[in-house]
């Protein structure tokens, strides 16, 4: 019988689970330790002293490798069935009861053993020798095991990025990994949640997410590339380079794609898109579904986000370029970045530590609805990690792609705020170049803090509105700034009579409504088909979430009546309009 079958009853399950935590967190070979669990295992029949005895090995191997990173016995990276974040939830729940085995094992007469110095850096074959007692083995592994949530999270309490993290990740709202540095150095850099909810398979600092619009920024950085080796301009017109261009499209320039302002109609707004985005397509026939499409405004007089501009941008890098848009970002950008973890996603190929995406149910995630590959393109097909997009950013705003005058020209905005690929803003007097994404199953945001050399990293495979507040809390608490967090927000009663009074749907867009209604005596919110969580009152017309950093403003006229709410969210006001009552 399997070290598996054995533990799956009996107190002692817990413990070894954590046990197995500590051995993920710092990459040791749970083969290794479950040979030396195997043989007390089957005596003790789930004996917790002598389960506790039976890992210290584990919790010698634990000493060196927390001082001595050269030890190497028992590392094997492929082993990672707890991430950081579980790890850091298993010690904090399983607390209680490691202090109740440490009363049981530890006689009156051992108490005042010293603890051995987790200043040990020699290997556990010569410590092991030195260990003579029972009590104090099982001292070694509590002490151990209350300590790992410590030196995984660099303190005893969540610190507050993680704070931040938390309230998504505890309400379901979030699955993915969270990577946010200082100076290259990371403050956080932790998985959440599963990469594969079926085979339990958890996501960590080296799962591979969908990257949706993320993948604008390489798009323009390449065209950036080829106006510095001399094959086009970014003040062009379009035609020069696509001369079967629709006339509609003659003054269109580079420059107009590359910030929205071209006045081409987005084809994913297409009544049709969702019924054909499961067909394959080339760059050509993707550009088939709107060149005839007529221009929603002139050329450079407003902005409006068009995911066909980048499309047409993909085609001109391959028709000036002469390569593939996937090989072009290859050979010029993930390989001189050493950005081997990034690529052109694909619904055919095996791509090892590939997350799955889910979307948000009343009854929990769901698998994602499909999409070929073909269709986002250079609008949205990348993959990448958190620590990928890491060198992404250090490599772009440290000069090792663009030259300094190219670099300026993609941050420097036009319209909205939007330069090449990017947004540009100010955040409470520091500057941030950022973007985010969203596919099937994927949500993504990346921000980068040039003059503090800040970077925040959210990539998620559960669809939701929880990463981008999530990163831009983030990016604010890690430049120093405050966060109100909604576990630290006063609810106060109010009568039903007045909350009555604001149910009914309010319309934040075309297509997007959202409704306040009761259960119970509980006022709630949320989408149709979309899990509804409660609202609660900090004032008779100011209302918060739990769930998430979002409060609502409901608005009156002079008569008392409720015509709309204000959504606060991301930093942003979104007003929306009541569309009908009870």
């Amino acid at each position: 019988m399997g070290v598996a079958a054995q533990l799956r009853h009996g107190t002692s399950q817990s413990i070894i689970r954590v046990a197995f935590g500590c051995c993920a967190a710092l990459n040791l070979n749970r083969s290794v330790v479950c040979r030396e669990l195997q043989p007390v295992l089957r005596a003790s029949r789930n004996n917790d002293q002598e389960i506790a005895e039976s890992a210290v090995p584990l919790a010698l191997a634990l000493e060196a490798k927390a001082t001595d990173p050269s030890v190497s016995d028992f590392c094997d990276p492929e082993q990672r069935e707890f991430g950081h974040s579980g790890l850091a939830r298993l010690g904090r729940r399983l607390r209680p009861k490691i202090t109740e085995l440490d009363s049981l094992l530890v006689s009156p007469s051992s108490k005042g053993l010293a603890m051995p110095s987790l200043g040990m850096s020699v290997r556990c074959g010569a410590q092991r020798s030195q260990m003579h007692t029972s009590s104090v083995r099982a001292r070694t592994l509590v002490a151990l095991l209350v300590m790992i949530p410590s030196f995984v999270l660099c303190e005893g309490q969540p610190s507050r990025l993680e704070q931040i993290i938390e309230p998504s990740v505890i309400s379901n709202l979030f699955m993915g990994a969270v990577l946010v540095t200082k100076d290259g150095k990371p403050l956080v850099d932790k998985g959440y949640g599963y990469a594969n909810l079926e085979w339990r398979v958890p996501d960590s600092p080296t799962t591979k997410f969908r990257l949706g619009s993320l993948t604008k920024q390489f798009t323009a950085v390449s065209i950036l590339l080829l106006e510095e080796r001399g094959q086009l301009k970014t003040d062009d017109p379009v035609k020069r380079y696509l001369p079967d261009a629709p006339a509609a499209w003659d003054k269109i320039t580079v420059f107009n794609l590359l910030t929205h302002t071209s006045g081409i109609p987005s084809f994913t707004d297409f009544p049709d898109y969702k019924t054909s985005e499961a067909t394959p397509a080339t760059p050509e026939q993707l550009m088939a579904r709107f060149r005839d499409k007529p221009l929603e405004f002139q050329p450079g007089d407003r902005w409006q986000y068009s995911n066909s501009g980048y499309i047409v941008l993909g085609n001109l890098i391959e028709k000036v370029s002469g390569q593939h848009y996937a090989d072009f970002l290859k050979k010029n950008i993930f390989e001189p970045l050493g950005m081997a973890d990034t690529g052109y996603d694909s619904n055919e190929s095996i791509i090892p530590r590939r997350a799955q995406g889910y979307s948000p149910d009343e009854k929990g995630p769901r698998h994602a609805g499909y999409i070929d590959m073909s269709i986002p393109f250079s609008a949205g097909a990348l993959y990448s990690t958190t620590h990928d997009l890491l060198r992404w950013e250090e490599g772009l705003f440290g000069g090792k792609l663009l030259s300094a005058r190219s670099l300026t020209k993609m941050t420097t905005p036009f319209k909205e705020g939007y330069a090449f690929g990017v947004f540009v803003r100010d955040e409470q007097g520091h500057e941030v170049v950022e973007h985010g994404g969203g596919i099937e199953g994927f949500n993504t945001h990346l921000a980068y803090f040039p003059n503090d050399k800040i970077a925040v990293v959210v990539l998620a495979n559960l669809n939701g509105n929880a990463v981008a507040e999530m990163g831009r809390n983030l990016g604010i608490v890690a430049i120093g700034g405050k966060v109100v967090l909604p576990s630290e927000r006063k609810a106060v009663n109010v009568q039903r009579a007045t909350l009555e009074k604001y149910v009914g749907s309010y319309e934040l867009a075309p297509t997007v409504k959202i409704r306040f209604f009761f259960d119970g005596d509980q006022l709630m919110t949320g989408a149709p088909g979309q899990p509804s969580f409660p609202v609660f009152a900090e004032s008779e017309t100011e209302f918060f979430l739990k769930v998430e950093n979002s409060q609502i403003t409901f608005v009156k006229n002079a008569k008392g009546d409720v015509t709309g709410i204000v959504l606060h969210k991301s930093g942003h006001d979104r007003p929306a309009k009541r569309v009908d009552g009870h």
